[in-house]
């Protein structure tokens, strides 16, 4: 998930400019990566992934000591992961003339010191004469190296085997650091544990981390929302669309000093292979106190729905001059409605609450509904899952003369009379009294 510096301007503002990647200094990952650099020192450098999740990505980047510093001062090694520092891999020229005449030099001494053979004669060694020659020497077992895939040895037209993901064996992993924000690799979708911090949401984290929320809701065992902070969710960076092969998982953090991956299987309750595989383990792995895993978990069946409340009937709606909040208005067989946030209320719980979704409420509100606060007005269409796009955007907007023609406030507001009215089931002669709540339609 690589991120341009100069394309989604509303996003790109909390990343650091000077971070990138090695071969585009202009590009970065939008999550804690290696692969991201700093370039505002004397040797560009990896930082801790834990300071790219809580600065070089945020907001708070100006506050890191190397950005408000000169660039030719070298980059602090507390803050370096790993060594993160590269360098040119190319040699003086001295060197390789110094390698060239030394082989030179050994092989005229060779040339001197071993014995002329006849020609035509070819030399065996005793190795090689002690070797029987009716049978050839089976050639050693490839060993397979992580990342690296082996030439097939298998039967033409022979049946593949069937493989078991969640059960891998050792040799497929590299050692891997469990640790917040470090992605761990699952195939080729990269899963990570995140801590919330203080006024994150969890809108914001779909879209930094480009995912949505039913992807979020399919991998956390526990509800995403609400979000808090302190709290440590598991996300998939780049995943738009469940995945049915992924479980449900819950963040773990290891407080022993140390446990085998057997005995940590044992005393969670979950299989063993499955443990390993999501936390890329290789053999009797141990985890030491601190480590951060996933835990997989089998979702549990979905309680049956509820009855759902009936859409209100056209004898439900307001009269005319009453307009109300929280009180639908029938478009069609589609309600839509004005919200008021309340305290606490977020928009993950609003859109379960109304049987929506965020699509949904980004489609029909004019000014994004996200972030949500309390005494904010927005438009819902409860029970709307699908963006319906014959609907258009709404602004709220309360009235605040103490009376005023439908034909007067179009003009005022600069909207289509008829669009304004048929939104807010008005006919023809239809006064608006001062405190009116009204859905006014807007091109997006």
């Amino acid at each position: 998930m690589l991120m341009k510096k100069n394309v989604k301007a509303g996003l790109v503002l909390t990343i650091c400019p000077y971070l990138g990647l090695k071969d585009d200094p202009g590009t970065s990952f939008a999550y804690p990566n290696p692969a991201n650099l700093c370039f505002h020192c004397r040797v560009p450098a990896a930082p801790l992934l834990e300071h790219q999740g809580a600065c070089c990505l945020a907001e708070t980047h100006p506050a890191c000591p190397v950005f408000g510093r000169e660039p030719q001062q070298p980059f602090p090694s507390n803050l370096r992961f790993g060594g993160g520092e590269f360098r040119s891999a190319r040699r003086t020229p001295w060197r390789w003339i110094a390698l060239a005449v030394g082989a030179l030099l050994i092989g005229f001494a060779l040339w001197q010191v071993l014995p002329a053979r006849p020609a035509g004669q070819v030399p065996v060694s005793p190795a090689a004469s002690l070797t029987p020659t009716s049978a050839s020497t089976p050639s050693p077992a490839a060993t397979k190296l992580p990342g690296l895939a082996l030439p097939s040895t298998k039967t033409p037209g022979a049946p593949a085997p069937t493989l078991e993901p969640a059960s891998p064996t050792p040799t497929d992993f590299p050692p891997q650091e469990h640790a917040l924000e470090v992605p761990v690799l699952v195939g080729e979708q990269p899963i990570l544990l995140h801590r919330v911090i203080e006024g994150e949401q969890i809108v914001l984290l779909t879209r930094r981390y480009e995912t949505s929320l039913e992807v979020l809701e399919a991998l956390n065992y526990s509800p995403p929302a609400p979000v808090f902070a302190g709290r440590v969710i598991v996300i998939a960076p780049g995943l738009m669309n469940v995945d049915p092969n992924l479980p449900p998982f819950d963040p773990y953090q290891v407080i022993d000093p140390e446990i085998g991956v057997g005995e940590l299987a044992g005393k969670l309750g979950v299989d063993l292979d499955r443990l390993k595989y999501y936390n890329r383990c290789s053999g009797f792995c141990k985890f030491v106190s601190g480590d951060w895993l996933l835990i997989p978990r089998l979702r549990t069946p979905t309680p049956a729905a509820a009855t759902p409340v009936p859409s209100p009937t056209p004898t439900q709606l307001p009269p005319p001059g009453e307009h109300p909040l929280e009180v639908p208005v029938l478009v069609g067989e589609q309600p839509l409605l004005l919200h008021r946030v309340v305290e606490g209320e977020q928009i993950v719980l609003l859109t379960k609450l109304h049987q929506t979704t965020l699509e949904v409420l980004e489609a029909i509100n004019y000014l994004p509904p996200a972030p949500l606060l309390a005494g904010r007005v927005i438009a819902i269409a409860p029970g709307l899952k699908v963006v319906d796009p014959n609907l258009p955007a709404f602004e709220p907007y309360q009235v605040v003369e103490t009376g005023i023609s439908a034909a007067d406030l179009a003009v005022k507001l600069g909207a289509d009379l008829a669009l304004l009215k048929y939104y807010n089931n008005c006919l023809d002669s239809c006064q608006l009294v001062k405190g009116d709540w009204l859905l006014v339609p807007r091109s997006k």
